[in-house]
């Protein structure tokens, strides 16, 4: 993962977090990963840009969304492009998938500052 600003994110409660507008900042999506899932699914709010680095690259399904595989390589970034209007009125939502298990979301709010 790039040096810089890390965000982990947890199943039991949201997360908040304020960023700074156009500096990449990293979701630590692969260490906050519920035990037994396998697989996430990532959704943003316009206005925030995520990047997610992973090989092979993952395929789109018929939703739109994609799923890509946990692994230690993933690297998932995100960026700000405008700034709020009010604390945490940006969002990330991370869906993590496990063979055995029920869909677990994740919630991140996002402040977006200008420098």
């Amino acid at each position: 993962m790039a040096q810089g600003t890390v965000i982990h994110v947890a199943p039991e409660q949201p997360t908040y977090a304020v960023c700074v507008l156009g500096t990449e900042t990293q979701l630590d999506v692969y260490g906050s990963a519920p035990k037994d899932c396998t697989s996430f699914s990532i959704n943003a709010s316009p206005g925030v840009v995520v990047d997610v680095a992973h090989r092979p690259p993952a395929k789109k399904n018929l939703t739109g969304s994609s799923k890509w595989p946990l692994d230690p390589g993933l690297e998932v970034s995100l960026k700000i492009r405008a700034a709020s209007d009010s604390t945490g009125d940006r969002k990330v939502q991370i869906s993590y998938y496990g063979p055995e298990t029920t869909p677990v979301e994740v919630l991140l709010y996002i402040t977006g500052v200008g420098k």
